[in-house]
């Protein structure tokens, strides 16, 4: 049974590791969605504010409770005046690895941990805030307490081109820190002992380095040396000047209470739907028709070599309390970008449960400590005469369930609803875009198939030819305008129409071409999504295709939350929990199926 579902298992990331020619080129971070979602609107006083908590492109550590990062933006209309986005972040101090040293500034920025200085309390630093001398912040290259044991000579590798080396002296050990091949500091200490060595960061001179060593052993022919404790920032730093500006947002405020950026353009949501911000932040935004604020958009950020998963909001201590509700915490597509959502169209409803019972225990028995929900929901083509289909959300992907009565795909005689026979059919293209076409051209379509067009003599019709890895398939004609419709039976549904295409006009003056501006294709490639189907610690429950419904639980697999568990959940959905004794964890998702 397992080794089956196993195999299923690999299918299904096989095919949801297709990535669609039509979709977006790079991975988009996108925050919880402002203005009209599910009917209503969630602006107050015509403002909406993005943190970590529902913004996973904001830096977050989960071990350590660390986010220092908000963006506010306040509306007039779809106006956004100048000022009227305010980006904010401060020092948070953050303890060590090696706690014992004390705490560190840590100052996130544009969704990375930066250092920004050194607290009263800290045994290996003076005090120092590097925004309020020198304006500066560097990375933190290194922060780990990991026990590693050298010999004698041996280079201990550090950021930046430096590397240390201990040796034997009479009294103690000897320290020699490189940088390149030049010995730039040398000391003779006794373990246990602090190294530390400061240089020039910005016009500061402040601690670089600290190593602890903890024990020494003088042998033959080698002796050894244990560290515990290894701490290292960059002596190349950022400088944030008042004033400095990134894209469109400009630093305003610059002290030691931390930054603050305000927008110097204001533009229009309406004329300008895709808005950068700074550094590969931006707005989106999409009109809609069911609200006299008819503005519906998000913040979003573009995933970067630095970015390998998508997190959920943070469950458990955050900030100091708990944000758990009757032991449980819920997530959907407004707090966890790794389920699917379509901004334009206000459609994507998955959602997923934790209910913790004694122990932090996600019971395996009924009632259970993990549900999941999915419901389809109807979406109109993009090219809109076509009128519209069923769409769900499953594990993050977005899958046709039946076109609608009101739609000319559907067929008149035929059951065409997927889900009612436990199967679901990825929709790789849904586009109403407009592309011009010359006589005897291709169109490039998904899994393999392409359509070449042929302008008839008159001018008023057109061949569709469907090739499939260079292999004829299909061919007919129709009259312009009109729809060519590819079907086949899919498993146990019969013709249904896998891939439409709508030619708008035909143009025969300078050469001949055809625009076409209507495409939907589905995957042939169905999955099953039979009850008791397993999705590693998951199980399909029920199945209900009369209100479009697929529920999983977690049965037979109890997960106990202890600290820095990372473990699967299903496909390629993970549950991460603190390297802490207070409980926290999420849920992410990672880069590679998108």
């Amino acid at each position: 049974m397992r080794s089956a579902a196993f195999l299923l298992l690999l299918t299904l990331l096989s095919i949801f590791a297709s990535s669609p020619a039509y979709a977006i080129d790079a991975v988009e971070i996108h925050g919880a969605v402002a203005g009209i979602v599910n009917g209503q609107s969630n602006l107050a006083d015509n403002s909406f504010t993005w943190g970590p908590q529902n913004f996973a492109g904001f830096y977050f550590d989960l071990d350590k409770d660390l986010s220092t990062e908000s963006l506010q933006l306040n509306l007039s209309n779809k106006n956004v005046e100048t000022g009227a986005i305010e980006y904010k972040t401060y020092p948070e101090p953050t303890k060590f690895e090696h706690d014992i040293w004390g705490n560190y500034l840590v100052l996130c920025f544009l969704g990375q941990k930066y250092f920004a200085g050194y607290p009263d309390n800290c045994l290996i630093a003076k005090a120092w805030n590097s925004l309020e001398n020198g304006k500066i912040l560097s990375q933190v290259l290194i922060d780990t307490d990991e026990t590693k044991t050298i010999a004698n000579d041996e280079a201990l590798p550090l950021k930046e081109g430096y590397s240390l080396k201990l040796s034997d002296a009479v009294e103690g050990v000897k320290l020699s820190l490189y940088r390149g091949n030049n010995v730039v500091d040398s000391k003779v200490m006794t373990p246990p002992v602090d190294y530390v060595y400061s240089a020039s960061v910005g016009n500061e001179n402040v601690t670089l380095l600290a190593v602890c060593i903890k024990a020494n052993v003088k042998a033959e022919p080698k002796s050894y040396y244990t560290i515990k404790g290894l701490f290292q920032i960059s002596e190349k730093p950022t400088t944030f000047d008042l004033g400095a500006e990134y894209g469109i947002m400009k630093v305003v405020s610059s002290d030691g209470n931390g930054l603050v950026l305000k927008n110097i353009e204001d533009f229009d949501l309406s004329k300008e739907p895709d808005h950068e911000l700074m550094d590969g932040f931006g707005l989106k935004s999409v009109n809609s028709a069911d609200s006299v604020f008819n503005t519906r958009l998000y913040l979003y950020k573009n995933a970067s070599k630095n970015d390998s998963v998508i997190r959920g909001a943070v469950a458990g201590k955050v900030d100091g309390q708990s944000n758990l509700v009757d032991n449980s915490f819920a997530w959907n597509p407004q707090i966890f970008a790794g389920f699917y959502y379509d901004m334009k169209n206000d459609i994507g409803d998955e959602n997923l449960k934790f209910v913790l019972s004694e122990n932090n225990r996600l019971s395996g028995d009924s009632p259970y400590g993990i549900t999941y929900t999915t419901v389809s929901q109807n979406k109109k083509f993009e090219y809109e005469d076509w009128g519209h289909y069923n769409i769900i959300g499953f594990l993050g992907k977005s899958f046709f369930v039946n076109y609608v009565n009101d739609s000319p795909l559907q067929h008149a005689q035929k059951d065409a609803n997927l889900l009612s026979n436990s199967q679901l059919g990825r929709v790789l293209i849904d586009s109403g875009e407009r592309q011009k076409i010359q006589d005897g051209g291709t169109l490039s379509l998904e899994d393999g198939f392409e359509a070449k067009f042929y302008i008839d003599k008159s001018c008023n019709k057109t061949l569709v030819e469907l090739y499939r890895n260079s292999t004829f398939v299909d061919r007919n004609y129709l009259s312009v305008p009109g729809t060519y419709l590819y079907r086949k039976s899919l498993a146990d549904v019969d013709d249904i129409a896998e891939l439409a295409l709508h030619v708008a006009e035909t143009n025969c003056t300078q050469g001949k071409s055809c625009i076409v501006d209507g495409v939907f294709q589905i995957s042939e490639y169905l999955i099953n999504v039979n009850p008791n189907t397993i999705f590693d610690k998951m199980t399909i429950r029920t199945i209900d295709a009369n209100a479009g419904t697929i529920t999983m639980d977690n049965k037979d697999n109890s997960i106990t939350l202890s600290k820095n568990l990372d473990i699967p959940l299903m496909g390629d959905f993970r549950i991460k929990t603190a390297n802490s004794d207070e409980l926290r964890f999420c849920i992410y998702r990672s880069f590679e199926s998108w």
